[in-house]
């Protein structure tokens, strides 16, 4: 379905409302693969849709969710670039005001 929408459309991954049995992990990781990837609705459940607080049920879990995009984002220096905008982003910011 994502495909048919174009190349700029992406998934929103819902923690909490997938298929008891569902490897969301796994589904993340190919998301990344396919750099399909749009975000996440953080929530958790234990048998239906519980919308309890993240991590509640299974903190392992959230580690095993965060895990592959974390690592994918380093890989791709993705979080390098994220660091110097931010930090040109101070710089220019503290020199406005000084």
């Amino acid at each position: 379905m994502v495909r048919a929408a174009g190349n700029h459309a992406k998934v929103l991954v819902d923690i909490g409302h997938h298929y008891q049995a569902q490897n969301v992990e796994q589904i993340i990781a190919w998301l990344l693969s396919k750099d399909r990837l749009g975000g996440f609705h953080l929530n958790d459940r234990s048998y239906a849709d519980d919308d309890l607080t993240l991590a509640s049920v299974n903190p392992y879990r959230l580690f095993r969710i965060f895990h592959d995009p974390l690592e994918s984002f380093r890989q791709s220096g993705y979080l390098d670039r994220i660091s110097q905008r931010r930090a040109a982003r101070n710089k220019t910011s503290v020199s406005t005001y000084a």
